[in-house]
């Protein structure tokens, strides 16, 4: 029996499902970390508490769908609480999927040594953005257009054409998904291959994951209008579940640039992101001739020995550790795309090499060899930071695995990203 109010809000009755949603959460929690630390029965207590969280919600939802439709309950006031919910949620979801593209775009824009200092890292067979991530991307906002379409149909009261067009989106986000899934199947690489793999996995699996959900969302409501259970006037559930939809469209785009086509391009979007920053705010050629002006007068040393590399200008820390110049970085990367030579500093050290005792290629290899300035130009700092790298054990074993050959000679130095050009392995690294 309904008892007449004389407010607009919502009394709800008292309720079971928060208690059983919460206890549901706990055991899914609790079941989680005991599967994952292998203790006997984590895995029947996380499928019990998952189940127990799926039951709670379709009871849960049903007993609002009932206030909402056969009561009515949910006045103007009352409707604007889901829809406040909605978008709060809708917003906090940004944010979690914000995080693990900030994490992708700081791995990428300054790549750690730990992975050569290049993105992608050497040794990942990146997907091809021309593929399954250029098709599914229209697919995605094509389903945009097609819940649009339904919410239209709705508001002008034509339910059978709000139903086709529901079908259409849910035909597309299946096909998604499928993509999805065939795309995940066929990667070179998993979640445990570097910063690469785990970024990539977590920032579309979990974007995947909010498609699934929102599938399900537009399936529930392609039922209910089928069954007429949503007006032009009342309809609130189908808004909610346009708006995270559209939230799926429009995040999608962030993935296929940020990730698959940056990661593609090895990195071609990130030198043009930097440079560009650096124009806008002045920086560019500031930076530019403040790195030519710290490598001193020009050195003859590069043709006096020409069998010789020779090393960038280097920082010297507080606690010693030799600092790789930013616009150097740079350089090599611009350099390992082709695109433009590293310019030549100005000064620079020579490394002299030391024959090795016992040349295990037939031919003379650095051993211990020790910086020193150009005869043309001395820098005392350089010198001496030079020194105190030199005698660093880590130097010695870098240029012991360039003479074995553990490091191929003529390419990148892990370390500093210089060259081990002649078998001369540059004793630079920290």
């Amino acid at each position: 029996m309904i008892e007449s109010q004389r407010h607009s809000y919502h009394l709800v009755d008292p309720s079971p499902w928060p208690i059983s949603g919460s206890l549901g959460a706990l055991a899914t929690t609790v079941g989680g970390v005991m599967y994952m630390h292998s203790f006997q029965g984590g895995a029947t207590l996380l499928s019990l508490g998952l189940i127990f969280i799926l039951y709670t919600m379709f009871v849960w939802w049903r007993d609002v769908l009932r206030e909402s439709t056969l009561e009515g309950h949910h006045t103007k006031v009352v409707q604007l609480g889901p829809q406040y919910g909605s978008i709060s949620f809708i917003v906090s979801e940004v944010m979690f999927l914000f995080a693990f593209f900030r994490a992708s775009s700081h791995s990428s824009l300054a790549p750690t040594v730990e992975i050569g200092g290049i993105w992608p890292p050497k040794g990942i067979g990146v997907l091809d953005p021309r593929e399954i991530p250029f098709l599914n991307t229209p697919i995605l906002l094509s389903s945009g257009a097609a819940v649009t379409w339904a919410h239209h149909a709705i508001l002008a009261g034509k339910e059978k054409r709000a139903v086709y067009a529901l079908v259409a989106t849910v035909s597309l986000a299946l096909v998604f998904t499928g993509f999805q899934g065939m795309e995940y199947y066929q990667a070179p690489f998993t979640i445990s291959d570097s910063i690469y793999g785990s970024t990539f996995f977590l920032a579309t699996g979990f974007h995947g994951f909010h498609v699934i959900i929102g599938t399900l969302f537009l399936i529930i409501c392609g039922i209910r209008q089928y069954l007429g259970q949503m007006t032009k006037e009342h309809h609130v559930g189908f808004e909610a579940a346009a708006w995270y939809w559209h939230f799926v469209d429009v995040v999608r785009l962030f993935p296929f640039v940020f990730i698959y086509w940056w990661g593609g391009c090895s990195g071609r979007l990130a030198l043009v992101l930097f440079f560009a920053v650096k124009a806008v705010n002045g920086t560019l050629f500031k930076d530019f001739f403040s790195c030519m002006e710290e490598a001193g007068p020009s050195s003859g040393a590069s043709s006096s020995n020409p069998g010789n590399p020779v090393v960038p200008p280097i920082d010297q820390g507080l606690h010693g550790e030799v600092k790789q110049d930013e616009f150097w970085g740079v350089w090599t990367h611009l350099r390992e795309f082709g695109e433009f030579p590293i310019p030549t500093p100005k000064e620079s050290t020579v490394l002299q090499p030391a024959v090795l005792e016992t040349p295990r290629d037939g031919g003379p290899f650095t051993r211990g060899a020790t910086p020193q300035a150009s005869p043309q130009q001395t820098s005392p700092s350089l010198v001496e930071g030079s020194a105190k790298v030199a005698t660093n054990e880590a130097a010695a074993g870098c240029a012991q695995a360039c003479s074995e050959g553990l490091i191929q000679r003529a390419a990148h130095c892990p370390d500093c990203f210089w060259d081990c050009v002649a078998g001369s392995c540059c004793l630079f690294c920290s």
